[in-house]
């Protein structure tokens, strides 16, 4: 229905740039998306429809008319899932660290080294107070 399609205005920085970024083959919003098209409710893996009046199905159209333009409005389709579950526009909280960020992945592994390093000094303490260690190894 028409509530899955929501418009948002943009206006472009002085550099030019609206803020976010485009998947050509499909017109879906991608990220990084800046602070400023996020507080206007660009938000990833929306489909771009509109600009301004024109309906845009594919990257030219899209050029044709956002390219270059400093203000200009973009109705844009809810994400797919969200159509699905009828959910807020609330982007849920990331439990894991994406990918994106090697760093936020960096962090995750060595908490996962140090879990292990932390297992491993238990088994050895363990182990020396008589009575077989079994398990620790395999698991």
């Amino acid at each position: 229905g028409q509530s899955d399609v929501e418009t948002v205005e943009i206006e472009r920085d002085n550099d030019g740039l609206a803020g976010f970024r485009v998947i050509q083959s499909n017109l879906q919003v991608t990220g990084p998306i800046s602070d400023e098209a996020a507080s206007r409710g660009i938000r990833e893996q929306q489909v771009i429809v509109k600009v301004d009046d024109h309906k845009v199905r594919n990257w030219n159209e899209y050029k044709k008319y956002a390219y270059g333009n400093p203000k200009f409005s973009l109705s844009l389709r809810r994400p797919l899932k969200e159509r699905l579950s009828g959910a807020t526009f609330q982007r849920p909280r990331c439990k894991y660290p994406s990918i994106e960020s090697s760093q936020g992945e960096g962090q995750y592994l060595n908490a996962l080294q140090s879990l292990a390093l932390v297992r491993d000094a238990m088994a050895m303490s363990t182990s020396h107070a008589g009575g077989k260690q079994s398990g620790h190894e395999a698991s």
